[in-house]
Order: C-alpha cells, then sequence, then structure tokens
C-alpha cells in the first residue's frame, strides 16, 4: 500500500503501527494509545493517530514532545532505528517512517491535527480545553507533560525575575570564606549568592560541592546576623546520589572558616528527592505539593541533569514561594532517563546571569589522560591521546569478536577485589564491617555499556561476567549477586537505580540465609538486610548503562561499546562514562569508527523550556 493511501484511511495506518511494534520500533503502549484515541474521535485524522503515536514515542525515548518539523527532515530518527540488539543484516519492512512521510509537508499535518477535538492549539490557560493532546507551535504533546513544560517554565520564570536579598558586605565574606579557595568558585558563589534561582555546572573536580557549601555558609551566616537561621534542604534524584552528596557535605562542612552556630545551620544530610517530597505507594502524587509546601528557605538538588521533567515540575509545585533554589550538576553528561532534560535546557537559555559555569577540575590536572579524553570527547575531538596507547590512565582494548576471551581477562582483573572481599569474612571482627568492605570493593570496578540487548548489551554482559567470575549461570539468588533496583518500591524505601548485593550470613544452628545489602539511601551510613523475597524488580548489576550509572564514581570504568553505530551513541554517553572513573578507564571496542561516530553525534531531547 502507498504512503498516500495509508495517511487517509485509519486501519491500514493502526496495521502499520502493529508491525512496527512488533519489531520493537514501537511500544506496544503507543498502538494502544492510538487505537484509544481512535475510538475516543471516529473522525480522527489517521495524521492524528500517527501523531499521537509517535508523541508517546518521544516519551521513552527522553522527549516530553514530538517535533513535527525535525520529525519531517528526518522521519527514520523519531523511532530512533535501528533499536537495541538488532542485527546489522535485520530485514527492513517495506515502509520506513521516511518513506511514509516524505511527501507531507507541516503545513498539512498541522491542519490534520487541529482538526480534532482531541486537540488544542496552546490554550493561555492549562484548565480550559483539557484535550489530551496539545499542539504548541511545532511541537505536539501529551497534555500532562505539557503541563508540567509550563508549569516548570512559570515557576524559574518567577524565581529568576524576583530579586533576591544579598548578604550584606558580600565581598569580604567571600574573601573569608575563600582565603585559599578557587577564584572561579569565589565568583560561582557570588552569582548564586545574588539570586533566588540559580545552577552552579560544572564536570567531575571543578568544585561544585564545595562551592555551594561555602554558599550556604553564606547565606547561613548572614541570616543569622540578622537573628533567623535558614532552614536549609538539600536533595538527589538517586540514593547513591545522595550518599555520595552527604559524605562529601560532611567533609567540607567540618572545614568551614565560620562559627560552631553556622556551622550547625548547615546541614549534613542529603535525601532523595522522592524522599523529601514526601513520596506515596502506588501514586504520581506527592505529600508535599502547593498546598502542603516544603518547610525550608533554601534547597540545594545535586546530580540536576537526573532530574526528569516530571520531577522538576513536582518539585517546584512544593517549593515555598520565598524560598531560593539552587540546582548542581554536570550540563554535558546524558540526561534524566526518563522524560526532559531540563537542566541542559536551561543551562541553553540566553539568561545566563544566574548560571556559574565551573570549568577547572581538581580531580582530573593537567596530565590526566581521564581528564584529557573527557575533554576532547566534550568539545567534540576524538582525538584519544597518548595515554589512549601506552597502557597507562586511559587504555583501548581492541576486541576481535564478541567472544573474544581478553574481555574475560579484563574482567577478572576488575572484578579481582570484589571476589577478594566475598571472601574475605574472617578478616573482620564482624558482619556488617564485612558488608562494608564488599560494598566498597564493588565500587572499585563496573563494565558500562551503551545498550541493553544484544551481544553488546548489558544482559549478555551480565550473563557473561557470572559465568566467568562464578562458573554458574545468572538465575536466581547466589551469594555475591549484585542487584539494581528497576522500580521504585516505596513500601521498601527503595528507588530505581539503588544497588544492594546479596551476602550469606550465618544463622543460629551453622545454618546460613542470604540477605541483600543495601546502603541506606536517605544520607544516613547505616545499612539494611533485605531478604531476597521481598524484592520486587532488580535485575544483576555487574554490567549497567552508562545512564544508570550516572551519579556514580568507580575507581576503574570499563565502556564497552557495539560494533556498530547506534542511535544511543552520542558525545554525551562517552563523556558521562569517561567521567565516571576516578584513575583508570578502558575503550572496549570491535567496530571501526564507533567511538569517532559516536564523538560527533549530539544528544537531540525535544523540549520547549530553551525557548
Amino acid at each position: 500500500m502507498n504512503p498516500a493511501t495509508l495517511l487517509n484511511n485509519r486501519e491500514p495506518l493502526l496495521d502499520l503501527l502493529c508491525a512496527w511494534a512488533a519489531r520493537g520500533w514501537l511500544r506496544e503502549l503507543d498502538v494502544a494509545l492510538a487505537r484509544f484515541f481512535a475510538d475516543l474521535d471516529p473522525d480522527a485524522a489517521p495524521l492524528l493517530l500517527l501523531g499521537a503515536a509517535l508523541a508517546s514515542h518521544q516519551l521513552g525515548r527522553g522527549h516530553v514532545c514530538l517535533d513535527l518539523a525535525a520529525t519531517l527532515k528526518n522521519p527514520d530518527a523519531v523511532l530512533s532505528l535501528p533499536p537495541e540488539g538488532e542485527a546489522k543484516n535485520a530485514a527492513v519492512p517495506r515502509l520506513l517512517p521516511g518513506a511514509l512521510l516524505r511527501e507531507l509537508d507541516i503545513g498539512t499535518w498541522r491542519e490534520a491535527l487541529t482538526a480534532s477535538p482531541l486537540l488544542s492549539t496552546n490554550p493561555p490557560d492549562a484548565t480550559r480545553d483539557a484535550t489530551p493532546l496539545v499542539l504548541s507551535g511545532a511541537r505536539l504533546y501529551l497534555r500532562r507533560y505539557w503541563q508540567y513544560e509550563r508549569a516548570v517554565d512559570k515557576r524559574l520564570a518567577a524565581l529568576r525575575q524576583t530579586v533576591a536579598k544579598t548578604p550584606p558586605d558580600l565581598e569580604n565574606h567571600l574573601q573569608n570564606l575563600f582565603a585559599t579557595g578557587d577564584s572561579e568558585q569565589k565568583q560561582a558563589c557570588a552569582i548564586a549568592a545574588r539570586h533566588r534561582f540559580s545552577i552552579i555546572t560544572g564536570g567531575p573536580g571543578t568544585g561544585k560541592t564545595t562551592t555551594v557549601v561555602r554558599l550556604l555558609a553564606l547565606l547561613q551566616t548572614a541570616a543569622i546576623e540578622a537573628g533567623q537561621a535558614l532552614a536549609i534542604r538539600l536533595a538527589a534524584p538517586t540514593g547513591k546520589a545522595a550518599a555520595r552528596l552527604t559524605e562529601s557535605i560532611r567533609k567540607q562542612v567540618d572545614a568551614l572558616p565560620v562559627s560552631d552556630i553556622v556551622r550547625a545551620g548547615i546541614p549534613r544530610e542529603v535525601a532523595t528527592v522522592h524522599r523529601l517530597l514526601g513520596s506515596q505507594p502506588g501514586s504520581r502524587h506527592f505529600r508535599h505539593d502547593a498546598q502542603n509546601p516544603l518547610q525550608l528557605d533554601v534547597l540545594v538538588i545535586d546530580e540536576a541533569s537526573m532530574m526528569s521533567l516530571e520531577m522538576m515540575a513536582k518539585l517546584l509545585d512544593a517549593l515555598p514561594a520565598a524560598a531560593r533554589l539552587i540546582l548542581l550538576g554536570d550540563k554535558d553528561q546524558l540526561a534524566s532517563v526518563e522524560a526532559g532534560a531540563v537542566l541542559g535546557e536551561l543551562c541553553d537559555t540566553r539568561d545566563a546571569s544566574h548560571i556559574a559555569v565551573l570549568k577547572h577540575s581538581h580531580r582530573f590536572g593537567s596530565d590526566s589522560g581521564i581528564g584529557k579524553l573527557a575533554q576532547a570527547v566534550n568539545v567534540g575531538n576524538a582525538f584519544r591521546g597518548q595515554k589512549m596507547e601506552d597502557g597507562g590512565e586511559v587504555s583501548t582494548l581492541r576486541l576481535r569478536d564478541a567472544d573474544d576471551p581478553a574481555l574475560n581477562d579484563l574482567l577478572r582483573e576488575g572484578y579481582a577485589s570484589y571476589r577478594n572481599a566475598l571472601n574475605a569474612r574472617s578478616t573482620f571482627a564482624d558482619d556488617e564491617a564485612w558488608a562494608r568492605n564488599v560494598l566498597a570493593a564493588f565500587d572499585d570496578f563496573r563494565l558500562l555499556c551503551a545498550v541493553r540487548k544484544g551481544p553488546w548489551g548489558v544482559e549478555e554482559q551480565n550473563r557473561r561476567i557470572v559465568q566467568t567470575l562464578f562458573q554458574r549461570e545468572d538465575r536466581g539468588w547466589y551469594a555475591g549477586r549484585p542487584v539494581m533496583v528497576t522500580k521504585n518500591d516505596y513500601s521498601l524505601n527503595l528507588m530505581n537505580g539503588d544497588i544492594g548485593i546479596a551476602l550469606e550470613f550465618p544463622e543460629p544452628g551453622n545454618a546460613t540465609s542470604l540477605r541483600v545489602v543495601f546502603p541506606k539511601n536517605d544520607g544516613n551510613p547505616g545499612l539494611r538486610y533485605l531478604h531476597p523475597s521481598r524484592l520486587g524488580e532488580v535485575e544483576t548489576a555487574f554490567a549497567m548503562t552508562v545512564h544508570k550509572s550516572q551519579g556514580s564514581e568507580f575507581t576503574h570504568t570499563a565502556l564497552l561499546l557495539p560494533d556498530a553505530i547506534s542511535p544511543v551513541l552520542t558525545r554525551e554517553l562517552l563523556y558521562t562514562a569517561i567521567t565516571r572513573a576516578k584513575t583508570r578507564f578502558d575503550l572496549i571496542e570491535s567496530g571501526d569508527g564507533v567511538f569517532e561516530a559516536a564523538v560527533a553525534r549530539r544528544v537531540e531531547r525535544y523540549g520547549g523550556l530553551a525557548g
């Protein structure tokens, strides 16, 4: 059937969407939504049903809308083809999006969309014409995400336009706090002190935490001198990020050149954003919202690049009207796994007066191979540097194929300290000390993958690692199995991305039992011991996607690239993977030009926050 016939006949178009879903190019959810809209409006044009399915699909790819102009410019990219794990020589269906849409112009598509009562065109009031679809310019939204975007834009605009009360004697306070510090950090602190809403962005080791701790000391000093201490809260999107910031904050606060009263007024614990807002099991809603706002004067969000549009909207809804908001993060990292690239879009805004960019890395010195490689990738340069070839801080492992035993050798080396820690129970005074050591050893090394499916993906590599390390299949529970939570479990206070390790503990009568040990994800230093039967959706976590690694650091990191370019391979993915490493980074590849092609590609996330 030719494209014109499909675009004018509902059932054939829906059949085509089903065929795409069968290949994994669309989600079943996307097709179901198109069929639901077809039932709601019997006169809905096929182009509206197509737009609805594609707009829904974009949410799963991290976009908050379907950009009609971009879709018509490169139609096949809207489905992110080929999907993960699809063989390079897989047969191609007879009709790709490019062929379907090649004769379509944006005016015709807009006309078909606006003819349906299911869609409204950027209404001025979110409570009017509550249609399931909204068209804003060339951007087609599912209504809920259009509302999130408008709410975030409106609240942040109000924060930017409100004059902040600048601490008195600012320059002298800054001089005291940064007497031996970094002038770049001092300037960033000054920028943030003058605004109700501010962003402090920079790569690993640039001093974001150092800067914000001194900023909090500055604000708290002024408040205490005025007779009213500030209520300050710290949060991060994941338990791992919250724990890392908690550890860093405590060290920084202890070293501040301030009075004990001011030091006591700076919190040392970091909550997850879900915990801060008061998550409610089985609901998208939180205990804190506009009717029950958070009780705070200053809120700091770390790892803000991981904040989805929905979570940012919920957070801003619960933010008190007079509060300050400070976002910390690396704008060059991958954005949230969920829809939205909030930090990246906000840093691209034309008004940069409230944004402080830290560029000098104290972690990666001028001679650092990791730092040089990260910087080169970040500016689109595929140069790998001498360190890539001499086996030093940064190295390349070239594989013949997916079964090359050289990868097994690297995995044994990388996870050696973890295996040793598992077997060192007798050297520790108690079980908790041993469990802490195992958890710490697990972070010595991590294999990161760009994709989930196929021979180069997370699923296959976890199978391979378990076979290599334990000579067993990755099935069921066993001592030493690391697991990642893949869905929030509010009843257990476990969040998506939390990692625990199954360990064997003695029981009365010479028996043993497995418990999965998790670090507490509320910023406290303790451990939690859960029976495996209590855990819901978890997966083995020896290998993990680069996306899931955000907010983490590993002593030695290895990135496994697939043998052919994939839509997920971008400059931001490479940069994020490289900067997870503290002392050693290995690039593992088998396909020619894949690394170079990824460096040349930027992540494109469609939304309207940047204008």
